[in-house]
């Protein structure tokens, strides 16, 4: 891992049906309420998070950390977008 510091709060996104790998764009599905959040960590110029891939059925109104994979990927966000029902974060993978 490139040598840098983390002083900043991460927020876990739940990755439900992709793997985010080093140096891949993608494009994730997330709930209002995270969405809403990851645009201020955004907008506070705080652009990093954390991708947990999740082990089995995920209810993201009531997590289950067991449920998550231990090891996750560093993710950059770019920007977000609602939508009607969701909300989506532009991603750009660090390193696992």
């Amino acid at each position: 891992m490139d040598s840098f510091s983390l002083n900043k709060e991460l927020i876990v996104i739940p990755v439900t049906q992709s793997v985010l790998f080093p140096g891949s764009s993608e494009e994730v599905r997330v709930t209002q309420d995270l969405g809403h959040k990851l645009k201020h960590q955004i907008d506070k110029g705080n652009n990093l998070a954390i991708a947990l891939s999740v082990k089995e059925e995920f209810d993201s109104d009531h997590p289950d950390t067991d449920k998550l994979c231990t090891t996750g990927t560093l993710i950059y966000l770019s920007s977000h977008a609602s939508r009607q029902d969701h909300d989506v974060v532009y991603t750009k993978a660090h390193s696992r």
